[in-house]
């Protein structure tokens, strides 16, 4: 997902874990770790299914971020 003309948010894999990061060209931010898993293959193309996932999860992440009554249940920064 493109934030900017530069910035991206991604989700990566870590062994058996994702996580949602920010990238940037000279820094990378870890926004937070998903606890339940986006499935990015079970979709068909343009249904939109993952892509609702991930908006969902980064809605989530964000509220947290910008909003610190919002309680997150796993904060690892």
């Amino acid at each position: 997902m493109v934030a900017g003309t530069k910035e991206k948010i991604m989700v990566i894999e870590v062994g058996d874990e994702q996580h949602l990061v920010g990238i940037t060209p000279n820094h990378i931010s870890h926004l937070s770790k998903l606890e339940t898993h986006l499935k990015s293959k079970q979709s068909p193309p343009g249904s939109g299914g993952g892509a609702d996932q991930f908006k969902q999860k980064l809605v989530q992440a964000m509220a947290g971020k910008m909003n610190p009554a919002v309680k997150q249940e796993n904060k690892h920064d």
